[in-house]
């Protein structure tokens, strides 16, 4: 919430990419659930700004996170 807060994601055709509530499923390496909206609307950069907010919170410096998207949109996504 405080990532989303300082920086909200960008408007794609409109529509903006919200995370209702995330969970993590797998220690090794750090493994998130996130539910979404629609995981179309989530850009490459936010991708990038999301990973690098949770790695510096996390403290997961040099660690590989992954992130699962499951939601409304036909796109379900990993990494």
């Amino acid at each position: 919430q405080e990532a989303f807060r300082r920086q909200p994601p960008p408007l794609v055709k409109g529509r903006r990419f919200k995370i209702y509530y995330a969970t993590a499923v797998k220690k090794a390496p750090p493994t998130f659930v996130l539910f979404v909206n629609h995981s179309k609307y989530l850009t490459l950069n936010y991708k990038r700004y999301l990973i690098n907010q949770m790695r510096q919170f996390f403290q997961f410096e040099g660690t590989p996170i992954h992130f699962i998207y499951k939601g409304k949109g036909a796109y379900a996504g990993t990494k």
